[in-house]
């Protein structure tokens, strides 16, 4: 918020006569997919096209983030003798005739997927699959639309699959391992393969942490409350290769990261 209130004042701005306004018209303002167990909002929070400090103060989930970031940005614009006249508040829609006066970046999209991969982020995950649903649709996405635009990609590159969210929250999501594999293999010879690679955590980072250590992989867990487990990723064959493979199992956690942990290194050794 700072580096925006400086280029707002860079950009010649002195005063706001009315209000700062937090959008909220870019995506639909859902929450929660089918298949969702009743715990399941305890790990996500909502998912807005304007996100503000994750959307979490002191520990729990906000759902006003937009208004929150309004008054932060406020906050800094008079901070830096900016006078603001009105309250900060959200809006559900936006006036025509808008310009744009100052504006920042986010981090690069593959700094974010690093972030996502290694740290599993439900928050991100529907963030990400809401902004390519819009991208894709022209419209606000929802969280259904962004797991249909996954969905639609996996089946086009041959690989089945019934999503109803991007996070794997959803107990109702069906994909094979095969399918998964399939994914990655693919996802690997397209030009950002390496940025893909790049962004799953090595072994002891993020979600591997006190997992396969010095094994040559880089993969994604996935865990539900009820005895499902997933590892799913590349591992570095001994003629320098990477291989894509996918593990989902229904045994108890510490049962299934054994055994994922074993398959792995069987792969790396012998393959």
């Amino acid at each position: 918020m700072h580096r925006l209130a400086l280029r707002l004042r860079g950009a010649g701005l002195a005063r706001v006569e009315g209000s700062v306004v937090g959008d909220m018209s870019g995506f639909v303002r859902d929450r929660e997919a089918p298949g969702w167990h009743p715990i399941a909002l305890d790990y996500i929070g909502l998912p807005t096209a304007l996100s503000y400090e994750s959307n979490v103060a002191a520990g729990r989930f906000v759902f006003d983030p937009e208004r929150r970031a309004a008054v932060a940005l406020a906050a800094e614009l008079r901070s830096l003798g900016i006078e603001v006249g009105g309250p900060s508040r959200a809006s559900a829609s936006t006036p025509g005739g808008l310009r744009t006066v100052a504006a920042v970046r986010s981090a690069p999209l593959e700094d974010i997927l690093r972030r996502q991969n290694t740290s599993s982020i439900n928050l991100d995950a529907e963030t990400l699959s809401k902004a390519l649903a819009a991208e894709e649709l022209g419209r606000p996405a929802s969280i259904a639309d962004g797991a249909r635009v996954i969905e639609a990609w996996a089946d086009a590159r041959g690989a089945d699959a019934t999503l109803h969210d991007a996070c794997g929250l959803s107990y109702r999501n069906r994909v094979s391992s095969a399918a998964l594999a399939t994914l990655l293999d693919v996802a690997r010879r397209r030009p950002w393969g390496d940025s893909l690679l790049a962004s799953l955590p090595a072994p002891g980072e993020g979600t591997l942490a006190g997992r396969l250590a010095g094994a040559p992989v880089r993969a994604k867990t996935g865990t539900l409350i009820e005895d499902v487990s997933a590892l799913s990723g590349y591992v570095r064959l001994r003629d320098g290769r990477w291989a894509s493979f996918s593990i989902l199992s229904g045994l108890p956690k510490d049962e299934a990261v054994a055994l994922e942990d074993a398959i792995v290194r069987v792969i790396a050794t012998s393959a």
